[in-house]
């Protein structure tokens, strides 16, 4: 039987759902673009176990709303955008298909690239403060 010393797997999910009601207007009722990654390295050709690392992009790709005002969007392209990067641990049993991830090292970052929705502090971003220097405003 040949066995491999590395895993590689790549995931890209687009979802995007509509919904009418009676005499509401089309809303959206998903919407998600997700990209996941995961890499691993065993040095033990007997061992289900794995040196891995792995990386995860969320974010969406068209405005969102709390119905019914549809005048300001509460979420845009990349407001908010998520980013997972983790160094860990995989175990992958193929023939009962289980895996199961530990990640010791993690890092999240959340982008907000709107700067209306960054000012208001939307998803978990610090609120923009700002400092009037003249008749300027600057952000801090």
């Amino acid at each position: 039987m040949y066995q491999i010393n590395v895993l590689w797997n790549n995931e890209m999910s687009i979802r995007y759902g509509i919904n009418k009601q009676d005499d509401r207007e089309l809303r959206k009722t998903d919407d998600g673009f997700s990209i996941l990654s995961n890499y691993g390295y065993k040095t033990d050709l007997n061992s289900n176990w794995f040196s891995s690392a792995r990386f995860n992009f969320n974010t969406k790709f068209t405005n969102g709303y709390a119905y019914p005002n549809t005048d300001t969007p509460i979420s845009k392209f990349f407001a908010p955008a998520y980013v997972f990067l983790g160094i860990g641990s995989e175990y992958n049993r193929k023939n009962w298909n289980a895996n199961f991830y530990f990640s010791l090292l993690t890092l999240k970052t959340i982008f907000v690239l709107n700067q209306r929705l960054a000012d208001l502090g939307s998803y978990g971003v610090k609120k923009a403060i700002y400092h009037k220097e003249g008749n300027l405003l600057k952000r801090s």
